[in-house]
């Protein structure tokens, strides 16, 4: 089994549809990021990994899973403690701009396209 550890996807062949689904999955993502880092920033350190149950990453007012509200939180603590190592006592808040989302397996998958197809893979972000 092959380990994929980073890919980029291309949209250009993606119609306006898909395209505006995704600008509106991203935003939201950004916008759950930034509540979780607002949450956490200048009270310590946020809260390991492993303690993200679901009273902490409950959001009000996301329609995002549980998973990808998860993901998130996760996105959110690197982004704290890289600044805060980047930059010590100078560190400021971060803020997603919501353009990129790193994701793991359990929210996504990179599926190979069937042969004879223009594509060279899928890529399914589960709910």
């Amino acid at each position: 089994m092959m380990v994929i550890r980073s890919t980029r996807c291309s949209l250009s062949e993606a119609t306006q549809i898909k395209r505006e689904l995704l600008a509106t999955v991203l935003a939201e993502y950004g916008r759950v990021v930034n509540h979780f880092i607002n949450l956490w920033w200048g009270h310590g350190p946020p809260p390991p990994k492993k303690e993200l149950l679901k009273e902490v990453i409950a959001v009000p007012g996301t329609w995002l899973s549980a998973r990808l509200r998860k993901v998130a939180a996760r996105e959110a603590i690197d982004m704290i403690r890289a600044s805060r190592e980047r930059d010590g006592r100078d560190a400021v808040k971060p803020v997603h701009k919501g353009k990129r989302m790193y994701v793991s397996s359990t929210i996504a998958s990179l599926s190979p396209a069937k042969a004879g197809s223009e594509f060279d893979a899928w890529l399914h972000i589960a709910s």
